[in-house]
Parts: C-alpha cells; sequence; structure tokens
C-alpha cells in the first residue's frame, strides 16, 4: 500500500493552541487520520507516547484539546482512554494514553488497570489472526509435540493402523499424532493455528484448564504438516522428533505397520523420541535398538517471525519492584526478559543473544538461559522488536503490560507513592497471576 499525503487545515483563529500542546495535537491528528481514513492492518507507535498534561499550569484542558478530543470521540468513533489523575508534588497530572496498535483496523487500547484486561476478557469470541507460517514454526519449536503412540490391546481384531502379531496373538495399536496443547487462557492462539491449518480437531480439558489442537489423520499428517514443517523448518532439537516422525507416518503410508518387522521398526524409532519408550513397551520389546538420532546443527535464525512465535512459547516478561526504604532513597522497577531451554539447544540461546544484539547467557547442568536485564536494552531492543514482529495470546498481554510500565518508569511515575502502587498492581496481574 502506498503512503497517502494527509493535509491538515486548521485554522489557527478557531484554535487558540496553548504553545505546549501544539505539537501534540498535530501529532495526534495526523496519527489517527491515518489510522482510520487509509486503513492500515498493522501501524505501531513506540508505547512511551505517553503525554503528560499539567494541570496546575493549564488549569483545565486547554480549548483546543478538548476540540480535538470531541471530533475524534463522536465523528470518527475514536476511543480514547483518560486515566486517574496523578499527584506529582503539588501538581495534578492526567495521563492520556495513546492507543498502541491497530488489527483490523480496531484501535487495541492498553489499560494501565491489569485487572481489567484479563485473560477472561478473552472468552469472548475473538476475531481469527492470520498467523505467519515460520510464526507457526517458531511456536511449535516451543509448544508443539510429534508422538507416536503404540499401545497394547488384546481384543483380537485388525483394523487401519493396528498390526495382528501372528506370534503371540497380540495386537498393538499405532497412532502418530502432531499437537499442541496450552492453559485454556490461550484457546484464542489455539483457534488461529487451527484455522491456518484447516485439519485437525481442538480438544478441551476443562478439567486440568487446558486446550489442545491435534492432528491424528494420517492423510492430514501426510499431505498438510508433514509437508508444513519440510517448508518451515524446525531450528530447535524438535527437529530430530520431526524427522523420527516423519519416517514413521512413512512407514505406516507403506502398510508396514500391519507386520512384525513394521512394528518393530516403529518401536526402535519411538525409543529416540522425546522421552523414549514406556516401561510396558519396554517389556513387550525387550530386544528394542533406538535408531540413531538425527544430530540438529543448523540452528540459525533466519526469520524474525520465528522468533516471535519461539518467544510467545518460550519466553517470559517480567518486572520486579522495590519500595523506597528512607526518604533519601527512590522506588527502583527493574525489567527482565528471558528464555531457558535445554543444554541441548544451547547454540540455538547463543544464536537468540547474538540476533537481538544484547543480553547475557548462562547454564547450569540441565538448562542454558538467555537473559536481559539492562534498561536500555529492554527499551531500545526488546520492546522494539516485539512491537515489530507481534506476539499473541496471552505472552501478548504480559507484553503489553510490561511496555507500560516501561513507559511510566520512563516518565518517572514510579518515584510517586500513586504511580507506585499503579505498577504493583499491573505487575500483581500478570503471567501467572493473570486471571
Amino acid at each position: 500500500m502506498k503512503d497517502k499525503k494527509i493535509k491538515l487545515n486548521i485554522k489557527s483563529s478557531f484554535f487558540k493552541w496553548n504553545e505546549s500542546l501544539l505539537l501534540f495535537d498535530i501529532a495526534f491528528i495526523v496519527h489517527v487520520a491515518y489510522f482510520k481514513f487509509w486503513n492500515l492492518n498493522k501501524v505501531f507507535l513506540n508505547v512511551s507516547s505517553l503525554v503528560f498534561l499539567n494541570v496546575s499550569s493549564l488549569v483545565f484542558l486547554n480549548v483546543s484539546s478538548l476540540v480535538v478530543l470531541f471530533i475524534l470521540i463522536f465523528f470518527y468513533n475514536v476511543d480514547l482512554i483518560i486515566l486517574n489523575s496523578l499527584l506529582v508534588g503539588e501538581d495534578f497530572k492526567f495521563i492520556l494514553l495513546i492507543p498502541i496498535k491497530i488489527y483490523n483496523n480496531d484501535i487495541i487500547k492498553l489499560d494501565l488497570n491489569s485487572s481489567a484486561r484479563s485473560a477472561r476478557a478473552m472468552d469472548q469470541a475473538q476475531p481469527l489472526v492470520a498467523l505467519d507460517p515460520l510464526f507457526i514454526t517458531g511456536f511449535t519449536d516451543g509448544e508443539g509435540t510429534f508422538t507416536i503412540s503404540i499401545t497394547k490391546d488384546n481384543r483380537e481384531r485388525k483394523t487401519t493402523r493396528r498390526l495382528l502379531n501372528n506370534i503371540d496373538r497380540e495386537i498393538f495399536s499405532v497412532h502418530p499424532s502432531f499437537s499442541i496443547s496450552l492453559n485454556y487462557k490461550d484457546h484464542d492462539l489455539i483457534k488461529n493455528i487451527h484455522s491456518y491449518f484447516k485439519v485437525g480437531k481442538i480438544k478441551n480439558d476443562l478439567s486440568n484448564n487446558a486446550i489442545t489442537f491435534y492432528v491424528n489423520s494420517i492423510e492430514d499428517l501426510s499431505n498438510i504438516i508433514i509437508p508444513f514443517f519440510d517448508n518451515n523448518s524446525l531450528i530447535t532439537q524438535k527437529q530430530a522428533d520431526f524427522l523420527l516422525f516423519k519416517s514413521a507416518v512413512e512407514l505406516i503410508n507403506k502398510g508396514e505397520h500391519l507386520t512384525k518387522e513394521g512394528i518393530e521398526k516403529l518401536i526402535n524409532i519411538k525409543a529416540s523420541m522425546n522421552k523414549g519408550l514406556s516401561d510396558k513397551l519396554k517389556k513387550n520389546f525387550p530386544n528394542f535398538i533406538p535408531v540413531v538420532r538425527p544430530i540438529v546443527t543448523n540452528q540459525e535464525i533466519k526469520d524474525a517471525n520465528w522468533l516471535a512465535g519461539f518467544t510467545t512459547g518460550e519466553g517470559s516478561f517480567y518486572i520486579r519492584t522495590k519500595k523506597a526504604e528512607t526518604e533519601k532513597s527512590i522506588n527502583r522497577v527493574s525489567f527482565f526478559f528471558s528464555i531457558v531451554q535445554s543444554n541441548r539447544d544451547r547454540l540455538l540461546i547463543s544464536n537468540i543473544s547474538k540476533y537481538l544484539n544484547c543480553g547475557t547467557i548462562s547454564n547450569n547442568t540441565k538448562y542454558t538461559q538467555f537473559r536481559v536485564t539492562k534498561f536500555e536494552d529492554i527499551d531500545e531492543k526488546i520492546i522494539s522488536f516485539f512491537h515489530k514482529y507481534s506476539l499473541h495470546g496471552i505472552k501478548k498481554l504480559n507484553f503489553e503490560d510490561f511496555c507500560v510500565v516501561m513507559a511510566m518508569v520512563k516518565s518517572k511515575v514510579h518515584l510517586t507513592f500513586e504511580g507506585f502502587e499503579k505498577i504493583e498492581k499491573i505487575i500483581s496481574g500478570m503471567n501467572l497471576k493473570r486471571k
């Protein structure tokens, strides 16, 4: 879409501009006009676009600002948020929060009251979002699972994907499956993934507060899922599981699962996938020999959408606060972004650090962690990156809260009693505490 020029014809005789608000008013009109009239699908404004209006010097919002707000609200149906006043020294200040993002031409607002933006609001039907294929690949690298289920069945009947062992008259069912299971709060993200593939089913497990997208049809696995990941390669160790999974599905398509030799091949493949064989399968197939597990060496991050998807699954945004203990000390707010993986993916973690050009890496006997704590890196690299390459689901809400607090800290709001309380309220509704 080509950019179109916007001309503003504002007569100074009609608006008595207050000099301190002139730039704000013009910039705000331009932004909203651009959003509403040229129908952009995605427009990003820096979350730090918080404007503080000093009421003590203005007494009330000046005439020009009121006119601008009324025109936008009543004539162009633009939703604005005027948040509660904050007492800063002897002055009262109001915060006007400019809308941050637009999806499908709808303005999505950020509210400092995190509890009002809980995951429960997502229970209402949300419009489907078209996901980038590499976002799905990255998310699958974090949350997807490829499994070959082989179970013993004493019923002597033979159906599709079943083996009748003529030696001991035992029947084994073979079920390949691709699945993504999440907390039920992320049901909209699951629906978006289901919508992308247009195959598979969604299972709600409300007793465990979980929701799962899964594909177990041989036809759909062979024609949709496997070709997708052939064209959009995984780069964590999950790629090895995928390649083994693919070889197992190929055996099933050839009908080899209906022979004793075929089931043993599948057992040997399964032994090298995920957590290996169960004790029951080891007992039934004591002579199994695990196939050689593929070695994943190409862990270069080639697309930002992959990292957005992987972070949606594996990344963490969290904030810590420390209240001033003396009159001479100040309230402190610290920001953290991290990704933790098994040591098997240590190279990948290193590549993420290089890709984002920030952070530190630490590890123990099991895990490797990428962590960013430097204020400037959080603001200029992490936040800027995920504004451009959007997260989805609950992680997106956590990121937005993270951004709001960052904007408040940059504006020194955390130094006030009321501002610090608002920040702690936002933090109390993030991550696992989000209702």
